[in-house]
């Protein structure tokens, strides 16, 4: 199996065993839902739908993580369809949720973070504007970088930093309007 398929798998069935121990009902949908890892309810019939993204750390990097990308062969045309991509692709709703997780090498939990998908998009439109310079009307692929160093090009990872985040599990028991606790 591939080590990324392999971590993040770990992280969705991580994640489920953390909500279950919080009396919160899971379904992994696997590989058969569209930007959704699994889908939690409560007893009360709250459903909500989570996305989770997964990485290692070695302690070196600090490495945000990809949660809409494009090759450089179908780069958007215009910053709107680029906007359009990433909005399609992080599927902002009240009733979904990002959990990201942080692995060390030997598949330890370092740190857990959960973030409503609104935030997810906001931050990455946002990381997206200042790395391209903002809205453009056509795709110029030489367009300078502000710091000058090389062309900008609306394409690769479109990335979120969750360190900006509360860690835990609140922002999954809010969205499902739950007295259950965080922690």
């Amino acid at each position: 199996m591939e080590e990324s398929r392999r971590v993040g798998i770990a992280a969705v069935y991580y994640v489920a065993m953390e909500l279950a121990k919080r009396d919160v009902a899971t379904y992994v949908t696997g590989d058969h839902a569209h930007a959704t890892d699994l889908l939690a309810y409560t007893d009360q019939g709250k459903i909500i739908s989570v996305q989770v993204k997964s990485r290692r750390w070695d302690g070196t990097k600090d490495f945000p993580y990809t949660v809409a990308a494009w090759t450089k062969d179908k780069l958007p045309a215009t910053y709107d369809e680029g906007t359009e991509r990433i909005t399609r692709a992080i599927a902002p709703s009240n009733s979904k949720v990002y959990v990201f997780v942080l692995f060390d090498n030997n598949l330890d939990i370092l740190k857990v973070w959960s973030v409503p998908s609104n935030v997810v998009l906001e931050q990455v439109v946002e990381n997206r504007d200042e790395w391209i310079g903002g809205p453009y009307k056509s795709q110029t692929k030489l367009r300078p970088r502000k710091d000058g160093k090389g062309p900008v090009l609306d394409a690769g990872p479109q990335q979120f930093y969750p360190e900006y985040e509360k860690e835990g599990f609140d922002a999954v028991i809010k969205a499902l309007g739950s007295k259950i606790p965080a922690k």
